[in-house]
């Protein structure tokens, strides 16, 4: 997504006061057509990597003791499947390349915000709005059943620090679903809007592509990385505390 952003804003520059004049010619360039396809592939498998999380959050909450957990080989199986996913899904614009999906918009994504019939609006409907909606549904369901999870803990005997531990992977989970919703429910609004016959500014949609989409996989990875170098650098100033707290006993 990083890559794609990087490319959209160095045409941004390179076109500025003259893009009029070059539209077509950047619409219909491999260049833009890499930038779709990257695009794609970063907020299809963004989705489904989120959705395997909230999957094993909840079986490691659900059963602490590790009665059930997903096996490493089927871990690494789905990890693959995710990636083959989005990378189908990203492909297939370029291998039907008369259906103009990339080519539809300035910002080189297929998104269906055009009220026009055009010959990949199904595909671009299902890819890009259907599915994710559909991931997006799994998730809530995933992120409420922990939620209810960890409240039924609290009635049972539990230590402080493991309950605290919960809490603070829901609310770490949470985050990360709520950044996908808000990336995804825009997106889903809007595209149904412009499927029965509104027309949506072309400022809208550049605001919807630029910011809205790329904001999931942007701030999944932070999400993600967070937390856990928090945790490290307590760790870390806990130990060093102890050191110099043992190093001044007589």
């Amino acid at each position: 997504m990083g890559v794609y952003l990087l490319i959209i804003a160095g045409n941004d520059l390179h076109y500025r006061d003259n893009y009029v004049m070059f539209e077509s010619e950047w619409r219909h360039s491999k260049l833009c057509s890499v930038a779709g396809f990257l695009a794609t592939w970063s907020s299809e498998t963004s989705a489904m990597f989120v959705l395997l999380i909230t999957i094993e959050r909840y079986l490691a909450v659900r059963f602490p003791f590790g009665t059930y957990r997903i096996p490493r080989n089927l871990k690494y199986f789905l990890l693959i499947l995710s990636w083959t996913e989005g990378l189908v899904l990203s492909l297939v614009p370029l291998v039907y390349q008369d259906w103009g999906i990339y080519s539809s918009n300035g910002m080189c994504l297929g998104l269906p915000m055009s009220n026009h019939p055009e010959k990949g609006l199904t595909y671009s409907f299902g890819a890009f709005l259907v599915l994710p909606g559909i991931l997006l549904v799994l998730m809530t369901i995933g992120q409420l059943a922990i939620f209810c999870n960890i409240s039924e803990d609290k009635m049972n005997t539990h230590s402080a620090i493991k309950r605290k531990r919960e809490i603070t992977v829901a609310k770490n989970l949470s985050l990360v679903v709520m950044s996908n919703l808000l990336c995804w429910l825009p997106l889903f609004v809007f595209g149904l809007m412009a499927t029965n016959g509104y027309d949506l500014s072309h400022e809208l949609y550049s605001w919807l592509v630029v910011f809205v989409l790329p904001l999931n996989s942007a701030i999944n990875p932070v999400l993600y990385t967070l937390p856990v170098v928090h945790k490290r650098w307590e760790k870390f100033k806990n130990g060093q505390a102890v050191k110099g707290a043992r190093s001044s006993i007589p």
